[in-house]
């Protein structure tokens, strides 16, 4: 039946592994926004991801400091090196942190430019 009540008192039924309903069965919001929200038309209900809660890539970690740190251009050589291995790595599925890698990948990129142009610009001034 269209509307009927799932098995926890929600509209959907059961949420998903690693999601959960939102209202919950009964709530009522309160405070501040609640007043606001009460004056919306909400719908039946829906999904809302639970924050991921596991283990970040210890290199990706590390690409994002040495992109940061940049180090005289060793840093951003290893923020490069340490960003497209933790991204594979991190192909399994098991670890978080492909946010950090790929920034750390850019500011080592940036980085290694950057040496590139002072290199070729040092170059043609002596």
């Amino acid at each position: 039946a269209a509307g009927a009540a799932g098995p926890q008192g929600h509209p959907w039924g059961a949420p998903p592994p690693g999601w959960y309903a939102y209202p919950p069965a009964g709530a009522a919001p309160s405070g501040w926004w609640g007043s606001r929200l009460r004056s919306w038309p909400a719908p039946a209900g829906y999904w809302m991801a639970r924050p991921v809660a596991g283990p970040v890539n210890g290199l990706a970690v590390a690409s994002l400091v040495l992109g940061i740190l940049w180090l005289w251009w060793v840093g951003s050589l290893l923020a490069v090196i340490f960003g497209h291995v933790a991204l594979r790595q991190m192909r399994s599925g098991t670890q978080y942190g492909r946010v950090l890698a790929v920034s750390g990948l850019v500011l080592g990129y940036v980085g290694l430019g950057a040496a590139l142009l002072v290199g070729v610009a040092t170059s043609f001034t002596i």
